[in-house]
C-alpha cells in the first residue's frame, strides 16, 4: 500500500540507537518525534519509512514503539511507514 503521491520525497530512518539506559523512558519515542520533524518540516518530505531490527527479543517492543510514533507495517513484518 502506498501511503503517499507518486513523485513525493519520502525520508527514510536508517537507524536510531540508544543505550540500555536510555531504553524505556520515551527517548526513542522523541527521537523519532524529531526525526519526523526534520523530514516533514526541513526537507519537504510528505512520508517517513523505516526498518525495524531484527532482533527478535525486542521486536515486540520496536514495533509498540513505531507504532506509537504513528508508523504503521506495510508490505514485510519489518518495514514501517508513516
Amino acid at each position: 500500500a502506498e501511503l503517499k503521491p507518486p513523485g513525493a520525497r519520502e525520508g527514510f530512518v536508517k537507524s536510531i540507537s540508544l543505550r540500555p539506559n536510555f531504553r524505556g523512558k520515551g527517548t526513542g519515542l522523541v527521537l523519532l518525534e524529531q526525526c519526523k520533524a526534520f523530514f516533514r518540516d526541513e526537507l519537504g518530505c510528505l512520508a517517513v519509512a523505516l526498518e525495524a531490527e531484527e532482533d527478535m527479543d525486542r521486536f515486540g517492543k520496536l514495533v509498540a514503539l513505531y507504532e506509537k510514533a504513528g508508523f504503521r507495517v506495510v508490505g514485510d513484518p519489518a518495514s514501517f511507514k508513516l
